[in-house]
C-alpha cells in the first residue's frame, strides 16, 4: 500500500491508494487465499453472500491484511464498535485468505452487527444489501480517521460556484465527519438538482452515497418512452388531440391557438417539437417555452416541459426572450379600464434587472395595443408603422424583431423627454402599471407604479426604488412573496389618444388541425418496430435513474426563493463515481395498501468487463471505465429465497459462493436473473 500526493494517479477524491500488485506478492497461493465459504450460522445466507463479495474486494482486503487498518482505528468514536468490528473482519479475512480451512466462521461479525443494529440480532432471513450498507456504515466509523465529528450546516451551490468547486466544498464537509477506507473505495457524489417552474430558481446539491440503487423499470414502460427522450419510444396505440395556445416573445407577433394529434403519453416538451415539425412557418425554439395552465384568463399554475398529465383546459406556451439562465416568470394582467380582458402575458426578468428595464419589458409588451406619437412618414426607417405593424409581424424574422424592439427602445427613452404631445400624454396616459390584491374587483387594495412610462416615487419607497438606476429585487419580492398573492396588472385606457381603436386583447389566430400523416405514422411504426426493447440492460436502469422527473401534486418542493410549494423538476446525476461502485439493483418492493412485499425477477443483462460510465457522469470522467468483480445473488421468492455469491478471486478466476460450499463456475453463473448486488472494480484510479 502506498500514499500518493499526485492527481494525476488517483480521483481527485480519493485519499490513498492500494497497490494490488503488492498485495498479489504477499498473498500465499497454496493457502486458500479467499477461496472459501462461511458456515451457515441459521438463515444468515445474506450475510455469507455479503461477506464472499467484500472479501473478495481486494483493495479492502489488502488494506486489512496488510495491517494499515491498526493505524486508523478509532477508539473513542460512539458511532462504531470501538475497534471491535474492524479487528474481528481481520480475523476473519485471516482464515479465509492465509489457511487451509474451506470454510470460516462469521459468528463474531454478526454478533457485533447485531449488538449496533437490532435487525441482524436474531435468526430471521435479511437481505444482503442491507446488511452490506450497515456492514460498511460501522465499519468506517471503527477506522474514522476524525476524532470529533462536528455539525456542519450545507449551503446549496452557489451562484458564483462552478461545478467542480461547489462538489469539493460538499466532499470536504463530507470527509470531516466520515474519512475512512471505506470512504476512500466505496463513497460517491451524487449531483441533485431541482428548478423551480414559477422563477426557474435552481437548487443544487452534492450528496455522498456508498450504494448506488437502481428501479428496474418496467419493460412496458421503457417501450412508452418517447423516441426523443433519452430512452425512445416503441409502442403506442392511443392518439389524442391537444391545444397548445403559442404567444411568442414580447406577444409582438399574433398568438397562435394550435390543434395537434398526438400519441398519448408525450410530454409538452415533445408536443411542441412535433408542432414545429409538422409546421415548418413556426420557429419556435422548444427549450426556450414557458408551460402554462390558464383558467378563466388567471395564470393557475406553471407546467413542467416534461409533464404528460395534461388535465388543464388551456396550457399557453411562452417564448421568453431572456437568455438568462436563471429569471422571474411573472404574470402580468391586461385590464380594459376595471375589466380583466384577455389572457395573461408572461414577463421574464431578471431580479437584477434595474427600474428602468422593468419598465421598458412592461412596454414592448403593450405597445402593440398603443400609437407611435413619433412616428413620421418621411422617418419611417427609425420607428415602425402602427398601421402596418400587424402585417409587417407576421412573418417575423429575427431581423425585423431587432429591428422592431429597437424602434421601441428608441420610443419609450423618448417618452421620458420632450416630445410636442407630451401634456396630452402625461393627461391621458395609454395605460397604468398597478399591484393588486383581487382581480375583476375595483375596490381591491391596489397601488400604482407608474402612468404610462411617469413613475410615482412616493409609491414604489418602500420597494426601495428612488430612480431608474434601482434594483427591483424588493419589488419583485413584494410580488412573489407576500403572504397574500398580488398580481401585477396593466390598465389600458381606450380614452387615451395613444392606444389603438377597436383593439382585441384575446386577438388569437387559429391554426389548421394538424394530423399525422400516413407516412409518419408508417415511419413511427417503423422506428417502434426496430427499436423495440425485448430485453431490459443496466444502461435502461441506469437512464431510467438519471432522467429528469416532474414532482407530482402532494410531493410539492419549497422554493426558499418564490416561497411557495411548487410542483418542480428534479435530477439526480452521477457527479464522482467511486473506485469500488456497488450497484444494487431493486428487486424487492412493496405493493398494496398490506404494503405486501413481492419480488422482480426480471433479467436485467450487465456487462462483466469494460462497463463505461461516462456518459452518466457529470463530473470528472477520467477512469469511467469498471470490471465486474462480484455479485450478490437472490434467488426463489420472498417467503423461501436463498442468497449466494460469485466472485473474480484475485487469481483471476470466477468461484461459487454458497455458505460453506465454494467451487469454481463459468461466466454463465455471473449475470442471471438472480443478480441482485453488483460489485465493479474501477479499471485505474
Amino acid at each position: 500500500m502506498k500514499n500518493s500526493t499526485k492527481k494525476n494517479e488517483k480521483s481527485d477524491f480519493t485519499n490513498i491508494m492500494i497497490d494490488l500488485e503488492q498485495f498479489k506478492k504477499f498473498i500465499n497461493f497454496d493457502a486458500n487465499h479467499g477461496v472459501c465459504g462461511s458456515i451457515n450460522l441459521g438463515n444468515t445466507c445474506y450475510m455469507n453472500s455479503s461477506i464472499a463479495c467484500l472479501s473478495n474486494c481486494s483493495e479492502l482486503t489488502a488494506y486489512f491484511l496488510l495491517k494499515e487498518y491498526i493505524k486508523d482505528i478509532n477508539y473513542d468514536n460512539i458511532d462504531g464498535t470501538q475497534g471491535n468490528l474492524a479487528k474481528e473482519w481481520f480475523n476473519l479475512l485471516n482464515s479465509y485468505w492465509n489457511s487451509t480451512q474451506t470454510e470460516g466462521d462469521p459468528k463474531k461479525i454478526k454478533k457485533i452487527i447485531g449488538s449496533k443494529n437490532k435487525k441482524f440480532k436474531g435468526y430471521n432471513q435479511q437481505d444482503s444489501n442491507e446488511f452490506m450498507t450497515v456492514f460498511l456504515e460501522i465499519l468506517c466509523e471503527d477506522l474514522n480517521r476524525t476524532s470529533k465529528k462536528k455539525y456542519i450546516e450545507l449551503l446549496e451551490q452557489q451562484n458564483e460556484e462552478s461545478d467542480m468547486d461547489a462538489a469539493y466544498r460538499f466532499w470536504e464537509l463530507h470527509i470531516q465527519r466520515n474519512d475512512s477506507i471505506v470512504t476512500d473505495l466505496f463513497h460517491g457524489l451524487f449531483k441533485s438538482t431541482i428548478i423551480c417552474p414559477r422563477c426557474d430558481f435552481k437548487s443544487i446539491t452534492y450528496n455522498p452515497f456508498n450504494i448506488l440503487t437502481l428501479t428496474i423499470p418496467d419493460i412496458r414502460i421503457i417501450n412508452q418512452r418517447h423516441k426523443n427522450s433519452r430512452i425512445k419510444v416503441r409502442k403506442r396505440k392511443e392518439k389524442e388531440r391537444v391545444n397548445i395556445y403559442y404567444v411568442p416573445p414580447f406577444s409582438l407577433k399574433q398568438t397562435k391557438k394550435i390543434e395537434i394529434e398526438v400519441y398519448k403519453g408525450m410530454t409538452l416538451d415533445e408536443i411542441m417539437q412535433e408542432i414545429v415539425k409538422r409546421n415548418k412557418t413556426l420557429k419556435i425554439k422548444s427549450k426556450n417555452l414557458k408551460f402554462v395552465s390558464v383558467l378563466n384568463k388567471k395564470c393557475e399554475k406553471f407546467l413542467e416541459p416534461k409533464m404528460t398529465n395534461r388535465k388543464e383546459d388551456f396550457i399557453f406556451a411562452y417564448e421568453k426572450e431572456t437568455k438568462d439562465d436563471f429569471y422571474y416568470s411573472i404574470p402580468i394582467y391586461l385590464c380594459d379600464n376595471e375589466k380583466l380582458s384577455a389572457y395573461p402575458r408572461i414577463l421574464f426578468i431578471n431580479k437584477n434587472t434595474s427600474y428602468n428595464d422593468f419598465k421598458k419589458k412592461i412596454y414592448f409588451l403593450v405597445r402593440k395595443f398603443l400609437r407611435n406619437p413619433f412616428y413620421d412618414e418621411n422617418n419611417d426607417e427609425e420607428f415602425v408603422n402602427d398601421e402596418d405593424l400587424s402585417n409587417y409581424i407576421e412573418g417575423i424574422s429575427n431581423y425585423k424583431l431587432k429591428h422592431i424592439t429597437s424602434s421601441f427602445e428608441k420610443e419609450f427613452e423618448l417618452l421620458k423627454g420632450n416630445f410636442p404631445n407630451k401634456k396630452d400624454y402625461k393627461k391621458n396616459p395609454p395605460y397604468k402599471i398597478y399591484i393588486k390584491k383581487e382581480l375583476n374587483n375595483s375596490n381591491s387594495n391596489e397601488f400604482k407604479i407608474n402612468e404610462g412610462v411617469y413613475d410615482n416615487m412616493g409609491l414604489l419607497s418602500n420597494s426601495g426604488i428612488k430612480s431608474d438606476e434601482d434594483i427591483i429585487d424588493t419589488l419583485l419580492d413584494n410580488i412573489l412573496k407576500s403572504k397574500e398573492k398580488m398580481y401585477l396588472m396593466v390598465k389600458i385606457n381606450n380614452k387615451s389618444n395613444f392606444v389603438k381603436r377597436d383593439v382585441k386583447f384575446d386577438d388569437c389566430k387559429a391554426e389548421d388541425f394538424l394530423p399525422m400523416t400516413k407516412e409518419e405514422e408508417k415511419k413511427i411504426e417503423k422506428e417502434e418496430e426496430d427499436n423495440y426493447i425485448s430485453q431490459i440492460t443496466l444502461d435502461h436502469c441506469l437512464e431510467y435513474f438519471t432522467e429528469e422527473e416532474c414532482l407530482e401534486e402532494g410531493n410539492e418542493w419549497y422554493c426558499n426563493n418564490c416561497e411557495k410549494r411548487v410542483m418542480a423538476s428534479k435530477q439526480i446525476e452521477l457527479f464522482y463515481l467511486p473506485r469500488i461502485m456497488i450497484i444494487c439493483l431493486t428487486r424487492f418492493l412493496k405493493e398494496g395498501k398490506f404494503s405486501h412485499y413481492t419480488k422482480n425477477n426480471s433479467l436485467v443483462e450487465f456487462p462483466i468487463e469494460n462497463l463505461n460510465m461516462e456518459k452518466y457522469i457529470c463530473g470528472p470522467k477520467k477512469n469511467s471505465q469498471y470490471d465486474l468483480f462480484a455479485v450478490s445473488q437472490h434467488y426463489g421468492s420472498m417467503g423461501g429465497g436463498h442468497y449466494t455469491a460469485v466472485c473474480k478471486n484475485i487469481d483471476g478466476n470466477w468461484y461459487k459462493y454458497d455458505d460453506e460450499n465454494c467451487s469454481p463456475t463459468s461466466d454463465k453463473d455471473i449475470c442471471t436473473d438472480a443478480a441482485y448486488v453488483l460489485f465493479y472494480r474501477r479499471q485505474s484510479w
